[in-house]
């Protein structure tokens, strides 16, 4: 067994917790303080969301988004939402944002993904220019391309950096350990320390904890390879808009299972990780859990919110 096993096994890594953050932020303000641009950006301690309902829809990029109806998007509207990554390139507007993006050294693929990104907020500055968008950082800020977008100030304005700790696990057993530390850390934070493990919806699962939501939908999270960005009818629209539609970084072998790559990361699949934070954390907090489409796999594990409605 390698010391890096050794280490997810025995020792949860919550309890690396805030000797990480605090690693993380000094290796960001080290490069803060040589970017104007950067300087100008706060830290995730500075954000503040005022809620509009005790209900929070996460976005999800599953093709199951084109099935909801008018009325239920208007419903959608009448509380609290938030996007994240590639959604921003549908029509509906969130209450607020997160997203990542590339190094400037990584592969082709997601560079031009990050970069088509950028430019696609860039066109949409009129609809995101009051959003609130948290910046994930996965890396120091010097490797990013985000000092190459040129983004507006009228965005640039609304942004907050948000450094990362990585839940480090090998098994369900460990991953329950880590979850349940950083979760007494987070509590005990005045501010949302952005823990990570699997997908972006497990962030914000936590972030609708922190701010106290009562329930959770997991809109468009079928946990599928199918996303309504790479369909052929929504990319010739995008085109109409003027928009770059996203590139595809879906393997040949997801599309043949039909099963999104996360699905399996650290060898404990992205639906036991929030089956686990639902038994774990949402439900001892009386927090109810459920997704927008019966197509997805989490279903009849979490009910469809709108068969409820």
């Amino acid at each position: 067994m390698s010391i890096k096993d050794m280490l997810r096994q025995y020792l949860p890594s919550g309890c690396f917790a805030f000797k990480r953050l605090l690693q993380v932020r000094k290796k960001i303000y080290l490069n803060l303080f040589s970017r104007s641009l950067a300087c100008k950006i706060p830290f995730l301690e500075k954000f503040s969301y005022a809620k509009k309902s005790d209900t929070l829809f996460i976005l999800g990029s599953a093709t199951s988004v084109f099935d909801l109806t008018a009325n239920q998007w208007e419903l959608i509207k009448q509380h609290d939402s938030v996007g994240f990554n590639l959604w921003l390139v549908h029509d509906f507007v969130p209450d607020f944002y997160m997203f990542e993006v590339a190094d400037r050294d990584a592969a082709p693929v997601f560079v031009t993904r990050s970069k088509d990104f950028f430019y696609n907020l860039c066109m949409k500055e009129h609809q995101y220019k009051d959003i609130k968008i948290i910046y994930k950082m996965n890396t120091v800020l010097t490797r990013s391309l985000l000092l190459d977008a040129n983004l507006p100030q009228s965005i640039l304005k609304n942004f907050y950096f948000s450094p990362v700790i990585f839940l480090a696990y090998h098994n369900l057993e460990t991953f329950r350990k880590a979850l349940n530390v950083s979760m007494r850390a987070l509590d005990k934070s005045e501010s949302w320390i952005h823990i990570h493990t699997h997908a972006s919806m497990f962030d914000l699962i936590l972030f609708a904890v922190k701010n106290k939501f009562k329930k959770i939908v997991l809109t468009g999270a079928d946990l599928t390879a199918d996303y309504f960005y790479e369909t052929d009818h929504f990319q010739d629209y995008l085109r109409t808009k003027n928009l770059r539609p996203p590139e595809s970084i879906v393997t040949p072998g997801e599309k043949e299972s039909g099963i999104n790559g996360i699905e399996s990361w650290f060898n404990v699949p992205l639906s036991v990780v929030i089956d686990e934070v639902d038994k774990t954390i949402l439900a001892p907090r009386g927090i109810k859990l459920y997704v927008a489409s019966k197509k997805s796999r989490l279903y009849p594990r979490f009910p469809c919110y709108f068969e409820l409605e």
